[in-house]
């Protein structure tokens, strides 16, 4: 019964101090030191600022947008609600995505072109076959290998396509 409560105090105290570590992230790019700032750019006590940074305080959305203008750095990230800091992190992040799938889709192309290679020897070991006494059984069998094959190679250009992304913490 009590379980249930403190999990969600224990996550939210989580964010917190997740949201805390980012704020002070946030500071140090100012170059300024964090007693400073919470005075001449928050206008708190450095107490409070310490508190805050520290995950036993609340990073209210004023504190927040303060922070986030004096740093160059996004609300959205001061606030745990995604990873990147920065606009141009974002837009990084975007080129990744597009150069991946580019790189995906001509890897895509080189199977596509595999396959045809692919179906034209087997027209040709099909014709083969018919000229010699290789049975159905067999040649069904070597069908059911290459695809087999085919379709692992798809899987690893798809797992290999998706290792893209953003895991990074403050």
């Amino acid at each position: 019964m009590g379980t249930k409560h403190e999990s969600a105090i224990k996550t939210d105290n989580s964010l917190k101090i997740k949201q805390g570590r980012r704020a002070k992230a946030a500071i140090i790019r100012t170059g300024m030191q964090q007693g400073d700032f919470a005075i001449s750019v928050l206008h708190v006590t450095p107490q409070h600022l310490s508190n805050v940074v520290t995950g036993k305080q609340n990073l209210t959305e004023d504190n927040a947008r303060i922070i986030a203008n004096a740093a160059g750095v996004r609300l959205e990230w001061l606030f745990c609600k995604d990873d990147y800091m920065t606009e141009e992190e974002i837009e990084a992040a975007a080129k990744k995505a597009e150069y991946a799938a580019l790189d995906l889709a001509s890897k895509l192309f080189a199977v596509d072109d595999a396959l045809e290679k692919a179906l034209a020897q087997k027209l040709q070991f099909e014709s083969l076959c018919k000229k010699t006494s290789i049975s159905d059984k067999t040649i069904n069998s070597f069908k059911k290998e290459v695809l087999h094959y085919v379709d692992y190679l798809a899987e690893k250009i798809i797992r290999e396509a998706l290792k893209n992304g953003s895991d990074r913490e403050a």
